[in-house]
C-alpha cells in the first residue's frame, strides 16, 4: 500500500494473511502542486465515480498511473485530450508553452484484478489499491468524498470536515504534505475522539459490534504516542486515528493505522504490533526512506518497538537470540543478501522470510550494536537529530550516519559500511584456552578467532565465571586471531561469548533450539503422512505444498532420507515417526507441534505435528 513517499507501513504481525508492498518513490518536490480529488460511490454496484483537477505549469511534464481505471475523459483547458497509456500502465500529458488546467474523469468497479485489496460495499469502503489517477511524481492531494450518512471517513489528514445533505454527506480532508499516494477508508463506525496534552486529535473508529476494543486501544496509543515523543521528537502531525478494517490488514498510513477487524481482537496486538505502527508516524512516514541505499526503517522500528516492549518485560536477550535463531534458520547462502539490497518486507510468505529477516532482524541488532557501541544517551540524541533534520523528507543509510558521527563525535565509516555492504555474519570462537597461575592468581589466556575473510571489526563480550564471581570485558578484535589474556580472583567454570546476543553472529550449533523456523525454512525437507491420516492434515498438507515440501507416506518414504533431510511426521502412527518420537503422551485435544533434534541427521530437526480434528 502506498502511503507518504512509499507504500503503506505493514504491521508487524506474524500472520499469514496480512499482505504489505513497499516501494521505491520519487523523493519530495520542492514546491509540490495539489491534485484536487472528488469521488462518490454507488455501493449497491461497487463501484466509484471520480474526478482529479490539476493546475500545471507552462512547460511542465506530468504523468499519471492509470492502472485498471476506466478514463472517461481528460481535458486541458477544457479541451479534450487523447491520452495514451504505455505498458506500465503510465500516460503523460501534454506539454505546452501555456498553464494548463487539467481535469480527468475516471470510474472504477471493486472486484476487478487489480483491485483485489480494496472493498466498496455496504459494509464499508476501504481504497488501498490503485483507485485514482496517481502521479508519477508526488503531491499534495485535497480530497472530498461523498458518502452515506451513516459513514465516517478516513484519509491521510491533519483536519477533517464533514457538510451534511439530506440524503447524502461530503467529507474533505486537509494535509499539507506531499504525498505518493492516498488511501481512504469508510464505514458505519462509532468515532471517539481525546485532544491531547500536545494539542493532538486522538480517534478511534470501529464498528458497532467491537466498541468494547476502543477504549484499550485508546489507552495504548495515547500511551505509544507519549513514549515516542519523549524519545524521539514531537509527534510529526496534527491527528492519529486507530482504524479497524473489514478486511484483514495491518497498515500503518500518515496520521492513521488500519487494522482488520480479526487482528483488533487478538489479545497480543495492544502490547506489540499496535506500538509498531504509531512507531512509524516517525520513522517510515514523518521521515521517508530513501531506498537507494537499502530500507533502514523496519528494522529501526522492530528494535524500538517489538524489542524494547520485550525489553520493558526483561526478555530483552530471548528476544534478541529469536532474531539471530529466525535469521539462521531462513537465511543460506544462495538466499542472503546484504542491509543495502533490502528495499521492502514482502509479504508473510516463506519465499520473504529471508529478507525480512535481513530487513527486519539484522537491521534491528544493527541500531542494537550501534547503542552498545555508543551508550543509551548518544544512540537516542543521534536518533533526535536524524529525526528533526529530515522530517518530512525522504533520508538514507548515509543521513542515519551523518547524525551518529556528528553527535557521537566519532568515525563511524567501518561499522556502516561492514554491516550494510557484507552478506556474511560473523563466526567467533574461542580456542587454545590455558589457565596460569602468576603471583598466586589465575589467569585465563585464549584466542578469538573470526572465520570471516576479511575479518570484520568488532567488540566482542567475554564473561568468565568463577567460583566467586561473573567477570565481564569487552574485546575489540579487527583480525581473523586476537589473544586474550584475563587475571581473575577465582579459578573459572566457564567462558562464555557474547552470552547477551549483543552481536549479530552465527549461532553455534548447541545455542539453536530445536524451533519451527529451523524446519519452515529448510532447503531440503519432507514430511510424512499415513492414508488414515490425510482427511485430518488435509489444510497442513496445503501449507505444506506453499512451502515446497514433499509428502509421502510410511510405505513411499525411503528411509535413508531421514538421516538426509529436516522431517515432519502428519500425527502419531508413522512408523518412522515412532523411531524418532516413540510414543509421545500429547493432549487428546487441540493442535500440538513438537519440535526435536533429528537423531538422525546432525544440525536437523524433526517435526511431529499432532490434531484432534
Amino acid at each position: 500500500m502506498r502511503k507518504n513517499g512509499t507504500w503503506a507501513r505493514s504491521c508487524h504481525f506474524v500472520l499469514l494473511c496480512l499482505l504489505s508492498f513497499v516501494f521505491a518513490t520519487p523523493a519530495l518536490a520542492e514546491n509540490p502542486a495539489t491534485l484536487f480529488l472528488d469521488v462518490s460511490f454507488d455501493l449497491e454496484n461497487h463501484s466509484l465515480t471520480g474526478s482529479a483537477r490539476l493546475d500545471v505549469g507552462a512547460g511542465q511534464q506530468v504523468a499519471f498511473q492509470k492502472g485498471g481505471l476506466d478514463l472517461e475523459k481528460v481535458t486541458s483547458n477544457q479541451k479534450m485530450l487523447d491520452v495514451k497509456v504505455d505498458e506500465n500502465g503510465v500516460f503523460h500529458l501534454p506539454v505546452l508553452s501555456e498553464p494548463q488546467a487539467v481535469s480527468l474523469f475516471f470510474t472504477r468497479k471493486s472486484g476487478s484484478a487489480d483491485f483485489s485489496r480494496s472493498l466498496i460495499d455496504k459494509q464499508g469502503i476501504v481504497l488501498l489499491d490503485l483507485w485514482y489517477p496517481v502521479p508519477v511524481d508526488n503531491m499534495k492531494v485535497s480530497l472530498t468524498a461523498e458518502i452515506p450518512k451513516d459513514f465516517s471517513a478516513v484519509s491521510e489528514a491533519d483536519e477533517i470536515f464533514y457538510q451534511e445533505s439530506e440524503k447524502a454527506k461530503k467529507v474533505s480532508f486537509s494535509f499539507p504534505h506531499a504525498t505518493s499516494f492516498v488511501h481512504f477508508v469508510a464505514g458505519p463506525y462509532q468515532v471517539q475522539e481525546e485532544t491531547l496534552a500536545s494539542g493532538v486529535t486522538l480517534a478511534t473508529y470501529f464498528f458497532a459490534e467491537d466498541q468494547q476494543f476502543a477504549r484499550l486501544y485508546g489507552e495504548k496509543t495515547r500511551e505509544y504516542l507519549e513514549r515516542y515523543e519523549n524519545l524521539i521528537g514531537p509527534y510529526p502531525y496534527k491527528r492519529f486515528s486507530v482504524v479497524e478494517n473489514r478486511l484483514p490488514t495491518g497498515f500503518a498510513m500518515p496520521t492513521f493505522t488500519l487494522l482488520g477487524q480479526s487482528v483488533v481482537r487478538l489479545p497480543f496486538i495492544t502490547e506489540t504490533s499496535l506500538g509498531h505502527e504509531v512507531l512509524h508516524s516517525w520513522f517510515g512516514n514523518g521521515v521517508d526512506v530513501d531506498y537507494s541505499e537499502g530500507n533502514w526503517c523496519e528494522g529501526l522500528t522492530t528494535y524500538l518497538a517489538d524489542q524494547a516492549y520485550a525489553a520493558d518485560k526483561g526478555k530483552d536477550l530471548d528476544f534478541r537470540k529469536g532474531q539471530l535463531v529466525k535469521y539462521q534458520s531462513h537465511v543460506e547462502e544462495e538466499n542472503t543478501m546484504t542491509v543495502a539490497d533490502f528495499r521492502g518486507p514482502g509479504d508473510h510468505s516463506l519465499a520473504s522470510q529471508a529478507q525480512r529477516a535481513v530487513g527486519y532482524n539484522k537491521v534491528s541488532m544493527i541500531f542494537h550494536m550501534l547503542r552498545e557501541s555508543l551508550g543509551e544517551e548518544l544512540f537516542f540524541a543521534s536518533l533526535r537529530d536524524f529525526y528533526q533534520e529530515n522530517k518530512f523528507q525522504t533520508a538514507s543509510w548515509s543521513d542515519i550516519r551523518h547524525s551518529f558521527e556528528k553527535v557521537g563525535n566519532r568515525d563511524l565509516g567501518t561499522f556502516f559500511d561492514q554491516w550494510l555492504s557484507r552478506a556474511d555474519l560473523p563466526e567467533i570462537r574461542a580456542k587454545n584456552l590455558e589457565l596460569d597461575v602468576v603471583d598466586g592468581e589465575p589467569v585465563l589466556s585464549f584466542d578469538l578467532v573470526q572465520k570471516n575473510d576479511p575479518p570484520y571489526l568488532l567488540t566482542v563480550p567475554v564473561q568468565v565465571q568463577t567460583d566467586g564471581q561473573v567477570i565481564r570485558k569487552d574485546i575489540e578484535i579487527d583480525s581473523t586471531e586476537t589473544s586474550v589474556s584475563l587475571p581473575l580472583r577465582g579459578f573459572p567454570s566457564s567462558l562464555h561469548l557474547d552470552a547477551d546476543y549483543d552481536l549479530m553472529r552465527v549461532l553455534a550449533k548447541k545455542e539453536l533450539p530445536s524451533v519451527w523456523s529451523r524446519f519452515q525454512g529448510a532447503a531440503d525437507k519432507l514430511a510424512v503422512i499415513e492414508e488414515k491420516e490425510k482427511e485430518t492434515f488435509a489444510p497442513f498438507v496445503t501449507l505444506l505444498a506453499e512451502m515446497d515440501c514433499p509428502v509421502v507416506t510410511d510405505d513411499e518414504l525411503d528411509e535413508e532420507e531421514l538421516a538426509e533431510k529436516d522431517l515432519l511426521f502428519l500425527g502419531v502412527s508413522s512408523k518412522a515417526g515412532r523411531g524418532i518420537f516413540g510414543r509421545p503422551n500429547l493432549p487428546k485435544t487441540g493442535f500440538t507441534v513438537d519440535v526435536r533434534e533429528n537423531p538422525l541427521a546432525n544440525g536437523r530437526v524433526s517435526v511431529l505435528v499432532e490434531a484432534e480434528n
